[in-house]
């Protein structure tokens, strides 16, 4: 998310992306094929690199992401890496805020310091990719909540991470 979204996220309780000139990502079939062909036609002047890298984003932001997943928003106002759960379906809100209609509720977990995490954490989460799973780090993120991953309601191998 970008920053005009300030803490928002966090007061109340979501993620969102953008891709508003796609509109109801509910409304295309769930394919990465529908996904590129909706995100051509949304983005005209997209390059083929585009298409294939964008189009990825707002499906997994429907089709793969399930209730139950944990998720990453490192904030930049605070400086703080906020964990949370995906709490709900997906949401498309047309007049959202920020150009970022597409959102899921979240459950917020934790909000850590930065600080509090070794540099190559940080470094996976400072991807510009909007939407990605956590690997090579989940294990730290998964131990700064104090939890082992059976000792929630979560798809522990669905580790996402938002900018």
């Amino acid at each position: 998310m970008r920053r005009d979204h300030g803490l928002a996220p966090i007061e109340q309780g979501y993620i969102a992306i953008g891709w508003h000139e796609m509109g109801d990502l509910s409304l295309i079939k769930p394919t990465r094929d529908a996904f590129k062909a909706e995100y051509e036609r949304a983005y005209p002047d997209a390059g083929l690199g585009k298409v294939r890298t964008s189009a990825g984003v707002p499906f997994r932001f429907l089709v793969e992401m399930k209730p139950g997943d944990i998720v990453i928003f490192p904030s930049k106002p605070d400086r703080m890496v906020n964990i949370g759960v995906v709490d709900g379906p997906y949401l498309y809100q047309a007049q959202a805020p920020f150009d970022c209609p597409h959102r899921r509720a979240v459950k917020w977990l934790k909000h850590i310091p930065r600080a509090d995490f070794s540099q190559s954490a940080l470094n996976e989460i400072g991807s510009a990719l909007t939407l990605f799973k956590v690997a090579t780090n989940a294990d730290e993120f998964l131990a700064a909540l104090e939890i082992v991953r059976s000792a929630i309601k979560c798809r522990p191998c669905r580790f996402q991470r938002f900018l």
